[in-house]
């Protein structure tokens, strides 16, 4: 009888993903500071870049805050990088959980890692208390104390104005930055006061602001590090007011809103000069014109994959929009939907069925639960059934697509209703990313 040898299977190491020239210049600037704001453009690779960083000082443990939807993404890219430090990822809410806050304090994490730290804009919000202590400072019991190196990652670290860098000012700088949010918001925006409050007009003391982030702020813009990635092109597609009228009309047998009658009115009247006056019921009427835009919406999408086998990538801003738009493609095609009630299981679903899923061809996402911190570079095409008043927050979803991986240009949608709020919401845009270019803190 013949002898059967066995032998031991050895399996080949995972291959270390390696970084780019560009990124291995930012790995070495990052590493050298203790405190620091990684202003990396979406698609540059600023995971990677920030825990090669923290690697290099030989820590044991790290800990990461970021949205829920991108926990999953942390973990398995440090998985890829085959490190040997010990993570542990959060969500921003998880952490201002008191018991999840005690626990992570305790920890002993030596390294923290904050994503999309444009999240923290507000110092009165609890997930900002959580991070960077009650007063930002961080001796008072937020999880930045005791760490030798903190990193706060985004491409927009202040979204609408420039007053929302305070909480990591006040923190990272604190020998420059010693007053309270309002006397920092004074010093350095220009204001109006109207009858609803304090309105940030413009920005002021521009060059004592950038010499103070001089030495704690990294930019890095895509388009300077990324020749090579495809062009990305944003255009307005303005929808018939025809259709929305009949769109609400319809709505109209449905819900019994005095606001109908008035926007019903207001299309009526689209081909005057100029947008009829805001009304002071705006979030109901935004929630409206985004159902009536809906119908038309889809016809938008539909055209764009059945003369192509392209997929497409769909934001808005209401749950109710999202419902509306997926009821009516579901007829047509497979679509893969998340929305901020969606589950951290079924979200991985989803975006891995978009992914994978030959004909799986259209995404839908709630602006807020999917516009960062996940990649759908299998399509090249994003469309704004709604629009967010933040300029950051619209980019940041557009970015879904166009990073690394992408190879084909990228066109960007905004369906507009005529004459109506999406108009004045447009306007808003433009002029919060104008205050911000003036600071080079928007992306261009």
């Amino acid at each position: 009888m013949s002898k059967i040898l066995y032998y031991p299977m050895v399996l080949p190491k995972p291959k270390r993903i390696k970084p780019f020239n560009y990124q291995k210049k930012v790995i070495r600037q990052l590493a050298k500071k203790e405190v620091c704001i990684l202003g990396a453009e979406m698609g540059t690779g600023k995971t990677l870049m920030a825990l090669l960083a923290i690697e290099a000082h030989g820590y044991k443990r790290l800990l990461v805050v970021c949205p829920a939807i991108a926990v999953s993404h942390w973990y398995r890219e440090h998985e890829k990088l085959c490190l040997q430090i010990e993570i542990r990822v959060v969500s921003f809410d998880k952490a201002r959980q008191e018991k999840t806050h005690k626990e992570l304090m305790e920890w002993g994490h030596e390294g923290l890692i904050i994503d999309e730290a444009h999240y923290l804009k507000s110092p009165n919000a609890k997930r900002t208390k959580a991070v960077y202590g009650e007063f930002c400072d961080g001796k008072s019991g937020g999880l930045v104390t005791g760490c030798k190196r903190v990193y706060a990652l985004s491409g927009t670290i202040c979204p609408n104005n420039v007053s929302e860098l305070y909480p990591h000012l006040r923190f990272m700088k604190p020998s420059r930055v010693k007053g309270n949010a309002f006397s920092f918001l004074n010093r350095y925006c220009s204001t109006l006061q109207t009858r609803w409050g304090t309105q940030i007009t413009g920005t002021r003391n521009k060059e004592e602001l950038i010499k103070i982030m001089r030495d704690i702020y990294i930019p890095l813009r895509a388009k300077d590090v990324l020749p090579d990635l495809p062009s990305i092109s944003f255009n307005d597609r303005v929808i018939d007011p025809i259709d929305a009228k009949e769109a609400l009309l319809r709505l109209k047998e449905i819900e019994k809103l005095p606001e109908i009658e008035l926007l019903v009115q207001q299309l009526e009247n689209a081909a005057e000069t100029r947008p009829a006056p805001v009304s002071e019921h705006v979030a109901t009427l935004r929630r409206l014109i985004g159902t009536a835009k809906s119908a038309a919406a889809v016809q938008y999408i539909l055209e764009i994959i059945g003369s192509s086998k392209e997929k497409v990538v769909v934001f808005a801003y209401h749950k109710h929009v999202i419902r509306h738009i997926t009821r009516l493609l579901v007829e047509k095609t497979k679509v893969a939907v998340i929305t901020g009630d969606t589950s951290k299981k079924q979200r991985d679903e989803a975006i891995d069925k978009f992914r994978n899923t030959e004909d799986c061809r259209v995404f839908v996402g709630q602006l807020h639960a999917c516009g960062t911190g996940i990649t759908l570079t299998e399509s090249n095409h994003v469309v704004f059934a709604e629009q967010d008043w933040t300029p950051a927050t619209n980019l940041q979803a557009a970015k879904r697509c166009h990073r690394i991986g992408q190879d084909k240009p990228v066109w960007v949608h905004n369906l507009m209703l005529h004459n109506s709020i999406d108009e004045r919401i447009s306007a808003a845009i433009s002029t919060k990313t104008q205050h911000l270019l003036e600071f080079g803190l928007c992306p261009t």
